[in-house]
């Protein structure tokens, strides 16, 4: 089956205020790898557009990224040479307004975890050079050792290994 790839919402042609990026009242925990905000920000969707030609590019086109971060508030300025009082001015820029903690994409079908156990991110280090904005990376896989059989083999293997050398040992010992 193919990716899925989520349409941007449209832009409004309007002008709005700067605003107050509103923060999150509950982490946003998904399974899977994600690449989080790390204080609240304004990105052009310049930058959003080369983070996914970046990701493209990195992880090819088959693997499954949802990027849910659009930009869609209008930034005016005015043209140079104009001094203040003269009005708002035009639609310069789209921004995306991000607050902290908030996942800029998802990544939920790659590899989980490294053979030491820990997380593998090096897609999201490679393309997180083209945002201007302070980031980490979550990894929420949900394999705990308790469900994991190869722990329970593992572990079952190791006992019948002792069991053998004690009764080698008490076999040997006893002639």
């Amino acid at each position: 089956m193919p990716p899925v790839f989520y349409k941007p919402p449209l832009v409004v042609q309007h002008k709005v205020p700067k605003g107050r990026i509103i923060p999150l009242k509950e982490p946003d925990v998904r399974l899977g790898k994600s690449l989080i905000t790390l204080t609240p920000r304004r990105i052009k969707a310049e930058s959003l557009e080369n983070l996914r030609f970046a990701l493209k590019r990195i992880l090819h086109k088959q693997k499954e990224r949802i990027v849910d971060v659009h930009a869609t508030y209008a930034v005016t300025k005015n043209p140079d040479g104009v001094k203040m009082g003269q009005g708002k001015g035009r639609i310069h820029h789209y921004v995306a307004r991000v607050p902290a903690g908030y996942p800029i994409l998802h990544l939920p079908q790659l590899k989980p975890l490294a053979g030491d156990g820990a997380p593998l991110f090096l897609g999201f280090q490679k393309a997180v050079g083209n945002l201007p904005i302070h980031c980490g990376f979550r990894s929420q896989q949900n394999i705990f050792k308790v469900d994991s059989f190869s722990h329970k083999t593992r572990q079952r293997s190791e006992h019948d290994t002792e069991t053998r050398k004690i009764l080698l040992k008490q076999r040997f010992a006893s002639n």
